[in-house]
């Protein structure tokens, strides 16, 4: 164990489609629906195990938190009383996936370090699951990934037997969107009224695109009109679907493959900065 590399992958993800059904009477949580998509764009830990009981993080990017803050070791935190004493890691976060993007990053990475160190525990798949869920609601996603239909306040996960061969392109404004007032702005009444399922049963070919819109746009696109301009020049590049991802702030547009996205990442060049990516494949 002692001086042993670990290198781990931690994929983005985007959601395709949102709708939200209302809100958990109990305690004003949104409840929603979307499909997640894991996608190939990801960061990497480079994780040295050691013989110390602690645990420290270094990254690449200056701009994210090292601290008890960070979702990895908030993550490693609460897996901590099930490890070995003696355990603890030095492990450095290569970011890749744009911080504050509305991507999952921190989420991922957080999935990353309990599927690493969940292997010197004796959880059960259950337990390993509540504690990703205590770090973040879309920790549980990334423990698994791939596409899954998603419910509830995102905590009910259903894996989907779907391939996108699509290609996606991620184009990043310059604003961020804070997550809890965009959540704040929906001005949803409080029910649990529960509707059909919009979005799993769109899986068809080819795609009905048409029906997974993002209902945070309505509240996104009056306060950053980039957004509508961003979706405008990715139709126009000859995206088949174009969305806020979450409540942003990245947008992306879907296309047929990856030269369609590749061309259109060079009509969208000095504008926005842009990533073309797939879905993952772990």
């Amino acid at each position: 164990m002692d001086g042993s590399v670990e290198l781990i992958r931690s994929f983005a993800k985007l959601n395709i489609g949102l709708h939200f059904t209302g809100r958990r009477v109990s305690d004003g949580y949104h409840l929603l629906e979307s499909l997640f998509l894991e996608i190939d764009v990801h960061d990497t830990l480079k994780v040295k195990l050691k013989r110390s009981g602690e645990f420290n993080l270094s990254c690449s990017d200056p701009s994210v938190p090292t601290d008890a803050s960070n979702t990895v070791l908030r993550a490693l935190e609460r897996l901590g009383p099930s490890l070995p004493q003696e355990l603890g890691a030095d492990i450095h976060l290569v970011k890749r996936i744009p911080h504050g993007a509305g991507l999952g990053g921190g989420s991922s990475n957080a999935a990353a370090v309990l599927r690493l160190f969940s292997a010197y525990s004796s959880l059960s798949e259950k337990q390993l699951l509540n504690i990703a869920a205590s770090v973040g609601a879309d920790v549980p996603f990334f423990m698994k990934g791939g596409l899954q239909y998603v419910t509830g306040i995102g905590d009910i996960l259903r894996p989907l037997d779907y391939h996108f061969s699509h290609s996606f392109l991620l184009v990043f404004p310059e604003f961020t969107v804070n997550t809890a007032e965009a959540y704040r702005s929906l001005n949803l009444p409080l029910h649990e009224k529960l509707f059909p399922a919009k979005f799993a049963g769109c899986l068809t070919r080819p795609l009905c695109w048409e029906l997974f819109e993002n209902e945070f746009e309505d509240v996104i696109n009056p306060a950053h009109p980039q957004v509508k301009e961003i979706r405008t020049a990715l139709d126009s590049a000859g995206a088949v679907y174009s969305s806020l991802s979450g409540s942003g702030s990245t947008v992306y547009g879907a296309f047929e493959n990856e030269a369609a996205a590749a061309a259109a990442a060079d009509r969208l060049k000095g504008r926005w900065p842009t990533i073309v990516s797939r879905a993952a494949q772990r």
